[in-house]
């Protein structure tokens, strides 16, 4: 055994161990997962369309941060990964993802789609 295996590692360097992207993965999961999509994520970009075809302040943000907490849980379970979300996502994640459903999907919501 080496001595490195007894140390215990940072929150920052048990997110490195991921080979990929986890905020950008997660955000695919929200998007392409069936299940999710329909019971969670697609309700609340509808809801928003529908604030916006009111005229009314859109805060995706605001509304979005729920539902990506619902996927954070979701994501661990279907892929079976034996942490807590907050082991595997940063809150800089969480940032990321709302940038990325800003760019993908404001436009839509703001021009009354969903």
């Amino acid at each position: 055994m080496k001595l490195v295996e007894f140390i215990s590692q940072g929150p920052q360097e048990e997110k490195d161990k991921f080979a990929y992207d986890v905020a950008e993965d997660l955000y695919v999961y929200m998007k392409n997962d069936p299940a999710f999509y329909r019971q969670e994520l697609f309700p609340i970009l509808s809801q928003l369309s529908d604030k916006a075809k009111m005229k009314k302040e859109v805060d995706l943000g605001k509304e979005i941060n729920p539902c990506i907490e619902k996927a954070k849980v979701a994501y661990i379970k279907k892929f079976k990964i034996p942490k807590q979300p907050s082991e595997v996502f940063t809150d800089d994640d969480n940032r990321v993802i709302v940038q990325r459903m800003s760019d993908d999907e404001l436009e839509t919501i703001k021009k009354g789609g969903y």
